[in-house]
């Protein structure tokens, strides 16, 4: 089981939303999150304990300090998100799952949102144009969000060959039998066990699926996060929003290399 342990006593999830990230390729996901924290300006009110994801502490842009898994809420309550900074350790994501689904149903949260991130490189020909996003939803989402992903022209994750697509067009046609009732997420984590067994459950789940390679996936993460802006309201802001990156994005990359060396 994890264990969450709050900073204050006001604490109340029952009817949020519920946004978390996928540890998954890019790590746009979590990117996206840093931008929403920190655009939205959305307080950290605990953290999540679990035995299953490593370790970790680090230096806060505030006061205090950072660990793996920090949970964020606005100030009326409506927008609960998790920040996930480690990795799951890898033969326990099952059980990380299993212990996140109990903390959902315990907290009785109206709907969770998914942030996730797949190979790009694994592509089929029908995802290679238009917006690189696709969505997965569970049939307790509500209608008015699958009428805003249209608006937005996000479109649901088509099934893809099982063996990492080594097929031509026409194998890959007579293979959609063959094809597990989930699509696959090539390099996205825990993304479809978690939404298997929040289906399972009939949890209002929705996941949105960006497709990335691994680099500077930093403008990625924006249009991932105006996305789910864009689907969600976060933000009051009726024009464009301007995201605010953190602090702690100046050392993605570590400090850069003196010019004197290329001299």
């Amino acid at each position: 089981m994890n264990k969450f342990i709050p900073e204050n006593d006001n604490c109340i999830f029952t009817g949020s939303t519920l946004i978390l990230p996928a540890i998954s390729i890019g790590n746009v996901p979590q990117l996206a999150v840093d931008l929403l924290i920190t655009t939205l300006n959305l307080q950290r009110i605990g953290f999540l304990e679990d035995e299953n994801v490593l370790p970790i502490s680090g230096a806060s842009a505030g006061n205090g300090i950072t660990v793996a898994i920090e949970v964020y809420q606005s100030s009326d309550g409506r927008w609960t998100i998790i920040q996930q900074r480690a990795p799951t350790i890898k033969k326990k994501r099952n059980v990380f799952v299993e212990n996140l689904l109990a903390f959902i149903k315990e907290s009785n949260f109206s709907k969770v949102i998914l942030l996730s991130s797949a190979d790009a490189t694994y592509r089929i020909d029908d995802q290679l144009t238009g917006i690189p996003l696709r969505f997965l939803a569970t049939s307790e989402i509500p209608n008015d969000l699958l009428e805003q992903s249209n608006t937005l022209g996000l479109k649901l994750m088509e099934k893809i060959p099982k063996n990492e697509y080594e097929t031509s067009i026409q194998d890959y046609h007579k293979k959609q039998d063959d094809i597990q009732d989930l699509p696959q997420i090539p390099g996205g984590g825990i993304s479809k066990y978690l939404f298997r067994i929040c289906q399972n459950e009939k949890i209002p789940f929705y996941m949105i699926i960006y497709f990335a390679i691994e680099g500077d996936n930093t403008r990625d993460a924006f249009l991932l996060a105006d996305y789910t802006n864009s689907l969600l309201n976060l933000s009051s802001h009726k024009d464009t929003i301007k995201w605010k990156a953190p602090l702690s994005w100046t050392s993605l990359f570590g400090k850069p290399f003196e010019q004197e060396l290329y001299e």
